[in-house]
């Protein structure tokens, strides 16, 4: 295993009414606060928000592995220039001091394709192991979205060891797809484990996506009022348990196993 435009009018409305009434000497009641959107993963909709949340774990860890394409392709780099791709394709590389920007013509690694865009590195540490990583407009697709394309735009900061291998990363990304904009946030710790933090409007709330390696398991909680969805792969990886659980409730109101297909399906349906 991420304000429309009536309701912005809407607002405009309200503001110049209330303008006009104290231009007036008229008064009246304020406009009551309009409540907070809240959401509940629930029995109608947990299909739903697996679909999201793994399609976004999947797309986040190539988004991830995009926004590291500089340090992993050019990190012992020390002169600018033209730097292959694995797969094909180059990243132009230019020098200005301690800024490092590359910019892609068709590099292809592994899962990540990455057209055009830039990423600007900037050295944090005198020992060069923590950059920071500005990404601008990378129109990319990655293995688990075939071939969409994605424009990407965000901040990575990332400790390193000396080869360049990744450690930790605190990565913000606003994902553009589809007409549709989603944005993530996701941290990568030294134990290897992932949270991604995904505001998108296929759900209500902001949804929290965290994994634990150990059990093989993912845990989807909705802001909005904290219920739960777990999901559990087994050993084999071609059934998972699903558990759902009410806000403040350890105990799973909903028990499910599917199987790898129903939830390929799922994921397909959500993105």
């Amino acid at each position: 295993m991420k304000a429309n435009l009536k309701s912005i009018s809407c607002l405009l409305c309200l503001s110049a009414s209330a303008l006009i009434l104290s231009a007036c000497g008229s008064s009246s009641d304020p406009e009551p606060k309009p409540e907070p959107k809240t959401a509940s993963i629930n029995s109608a909709n947990y299909s739903d928000v697996l679909g999201i949340a793994a399609g976004s774990t999947d797309q986040s860890e190539g988004l991830i592995r995009a926004g590291l394409a500089p340090i992993a392709v050019g990190f012992t780099q020390t002169q600018p220039g033209s730097l292959a791709c694995v797969d094909g394709g180059s990243l132009d590389l230019s020098i200005a001091d301690k800024l490092r920007t590359y910019t892609a013509v068709n590099c292809k690694t592994g899962p990540v394709f990455i057209a055009s865009g830039t990423l600007t590195e900037s050295v944090d540490s005198p020992d060069g192991l923590s950059r920071s990583v500005k990404i601008k407009d990378l129109n990319l697709r990655t293995g688990d979205t075939d071939l969409t394309m994605q424009k990407v735009n965000g901040d990575l900061k990332v400790s390193v060891k000396a080869d360049g291998t990744p450690v930790s990363a605190i990565i913000d990304l606003s994902v553009l797809r589809n007409a549709r904009t989603d944005t993530f946030a996701l941290t990568l710790d030294a134990s290897g484990n992932l949270m991604v933090v995904i505001d998108t409007s296929r759900f209500p709330q902001k949804l929290v996506i965290t994994g634990d390696a150990k059990t093989n398991s993912v845990k989807i909680s909705s802001r909005g009022d904290g219920s739960s969805l777990t999901a559990i792969e087994s050993a084999d990886g071609k059934t998972y348990i699903l558990e759902l659980r009410e806000p403040g409730n350890a105990t799973p109101v909903l028990t499910k196993t599917i199987t790898a297909a129903e939830l390929e399906a799922w994921v397909k349906k959500a993105l």
